[in-house]
Parts: structure tokens; sequence; C-alpha cells
């Protein structure tokens, strides 16, 4: 069980304030469970991003956050990412976030 709750404001900002960690939480919203080779790379690089640094990026520190707050389950054996049990906490505050960058 979680310690501290993503209900929580300024710990739901912290967790939301990475664009990748964002675009994983979208695709989720869309199709779970997904596969790791579902997120592809492409769609979390952008100008300013270097492909490797961003792969680097999301298995070694994106996924594993989410994963750490329960938000996803990460299974690396069958390379399949799933809603965790906090997911639906987050939610809301990822669509307030959203409409707030608009």
């Amino acid at each position: 069980m979680m310690n501290r709750s993503v209900f929580e404001f300024d710990h739901a900002l912290s967790v939301l304030a990475d664009k990748h960690r964002r675009k994983v939480l979208r695709l989720l919203q869309k199709d779970n469970p997904r596969l790791e080779s579902e997120f592809t790379i492409d769609e979390f690089v952008d100008e300013v991003d270097e492909p490797r640094i961003s792969a680097i990026n999301l298995y070694h520190v994106h996924l594993p956050k989410l994963a750490e707050e329960h938000i996803i389950e990460w299974d690396q054996e069958s390379h399949t990412v799933r809603r965790g049990e906090a997911f639906d906490e987050i939610v809301p505050f990822l669509e307030l976030f959203e409409e707030s960058m608009d």
C-alpha cells in the first residue's frame, strides 16, 4: 500500500511535471494494458531530445517513477505496462494540468 496519497496537490504536480510521464499516462488512458514496444521512442522525442537519451530516461526514470508511485504496473518480464492502483487518483490532476497548458 502507498504511504503517500497522490491526492496531495504538490506531489501530484511533481509526478506530472515531466512531459514523458504525462505521455505514458495519456497512452494508458486510451489503451490498457500496453506492451513496452507500443511506447515508441519517436513519441517521446521532440526537437531538443536525443532518441537514445529519451529511451534511457523512459526505462530508467519515468516508468520506474510511475511504478514506484503505483500509478502504473510495469511487468518487465512480459514487457507490459498497465494502470496501477493509483491511476484513477492521478487522472483528474492530469486533466487539470493539461487544460491549464492549452
